[in-house]
């Protein structure tokens, strides 16, 4: 041993002692090594899940109980939602795929969506968070072919006009008209006679 390490014997409680070794001023048992209190030992987790479980993947899973749908990662639940909750359950298929806890085929084969459905989903996840499955759609905007807008445009065809003509008069689309015509809302003259 060098002059700076030296060897004595610590007394314990119980009247056994136990060697330690002294290196320059700090005591350090030689039987028992100080493992820093910091760092943990690596523990495998090992997937457990709950009776009646449907896989998704090795790690995440889903059961249907009472009209809920709940998922699961190992014994844990991540989420859960009522099973006619549709924006609930296509927001949190969309965020495992998203987050790389699924792939689109494996969210497929365990629920039976269409994969158009959920490329829609994914694309709304990745465009708008979960946040995008919750905002109401946008609707149509008002009504075009109005009363007063009707009663001019049968004016203007019957004047003769085409029905081309009357829909660039009026600003409307041409597509507009042509329908209310063949739905009968519009009359059209043709040759000096009334169809409709």
């Amino acid at each position: 041993m060098s002059p700076r390490t030296r060897r004595r014997c610590s007394p314990r409680a119980d009247s056994e002692t136990i060697p330690v070794l002294s290196l320059g001023g700090a005591a350090v048992c030689a039987t028992k090594p100080r493992w820093p209190e910091f760092v943990a030992m690596p523990q495998v987790q090992f997937p457990f899940f709950p009776e009646g479980v449907t896989h998704i993947t090795p790690l995440l899973a889903f059961s249907k109980q009472d009209g809920r749908v709940t998922y699961f990662n190992g014994n844990m639940p991540v989420f859960v939602h009522d099973e006619a909750d549709m924006a609930s359950f296509r927001m949190i298929t969309a965020q495992f795929c998203v987050n790389g806890n699924a792939k689109q085929a494996e969210i497929m084969h365990a629920f039976g969506v269409t994969k158009i459905s959920l490329k829609r989903a994914v694309k709304c996840y990745r465009e708008e968070g979960p946040k995008g499955f919750y905002t109401p759609r946008k609707r149509r905007g008002p009504a075009v072919l109005t009363p007063a807008v009707l009663t001019e445009a049968q004016q203007l065809l019957d004047d003769g006009l085409e029905t081309a003509e009357v829909a660039d008069c009026l600003g409307v689309k041409r597509d507009t008209l042509s329908k209310a015509v063949r739905a009968g809302r519009l009359h059209q003259r043709v040759t000096g006679m009334l169809v409709g």
